[in-house]
């Protein structure tokens, strides 16, 4: 409903003719031979530089809770999102 465009009987008569023109326009630039364009594709050279994977010990319940704002022993309090009430496929 929001993409929903309104145009006048001149203005719908235009429409065929103006995508036309874009398209005549897009298939010149297909037909371009560039050999700049590959240059441009990573005007910055760039490297990754990425560590190896190492196994490391996992953090423990009591770690990963001990900053929480809100927590029992075992998880997270949040506040409530859903309404209990709702079904979920409403």
């Amino acid at each position: 409903m929001l993409a929903s465009l309104h145009l006048s009987e001149a203005e719908k008569r235009k429409i065929p003719d103006q995508l036309g023109k874009v398209i005549e326009y897009f298939k010149q630039i297909d037909g371009l031979k560039n050999s700049v364009t590959s240059e441009l594709i990573h005007p910055v050279s760039c490297r990754n530089d990425l560590r190896e994977d190492e196994v490391q010990r996992s953090l423990t319940r009591m770690d990963i809770l001990k900053n929480a704002p809100v927590k029992t022993p075992e998880f997270f309090l949040v506040p409530q999102v859903i309404d209990k009430k709702r079904k979920i496929d409403e």
